[in-house]
């Protein structure tokens, strides 16, 4: 359950943090497969640089290039890497959170009218989101062992 309210926080942040069009960055399947495999790395050189991995600036921050190296040198292509990567980052928030969701609980809401990732999925883009969810098994194995640090 720990783990459950963490990434709902997570979510939340990364759908206020990440605000913007969804315009397709052109995230690859060998960008997803990168993430998914070097996302624990990532985010270990991302706290030596310095640089946020939630942060919405993250383009804009001083360690701009440092992060466009450590996205290159964990296989995050270029062009627009920092963006590929946030948009990466919000598709596996949604794929996680519709995981966590049990039949019954996906079933109420669908009574109710509601969408629990309808305020994130205004932020992606849906042919970048089919990359990603075409990768789901290791994108949210990749979320779990974050969870697991």
């Amino acid at each position: 359950m720990k783990k459950f309210f963490t990434f709902c926080l997570l979510a939340v942040f990364s759908a206020v943090l990440f605000a913007q069009n969804a315009k397709s960055v052109g995230v690859t399947d060998s960008d997803v497969k990168n993430w998914a495999k070097n996302l624990p790395t990532i985010v270990k050189e991302f706290d030596k640089i310095g640089a946020d991995p939630a942060d919405s600036y993250l383009e804009a921050i001083n360690e701009k290039e440092e992060v466009e190296n450590v996205l290159q040198k964990n296989g995050i292509s270029g062009p627009d890497r920092i963006e590929k990567f946030k948009m990466i980052t919000r598709c596996a928030g949604i794929l996680k959170i519709e995981a966590e969701l049990d039949e019954d609980s996906k079933e109420m809401m669908k009574l109710m009218n509601m969408d629990p990732t309808a305020e994130l999925k205004k932020n992606i883009n849906q042919k970048d989101y089919d990359v990603v969810a075409a990768n789901s098994k290791a994108v949210l194995k990749a979320m779990d062992a974050l969870d697991d640090d």
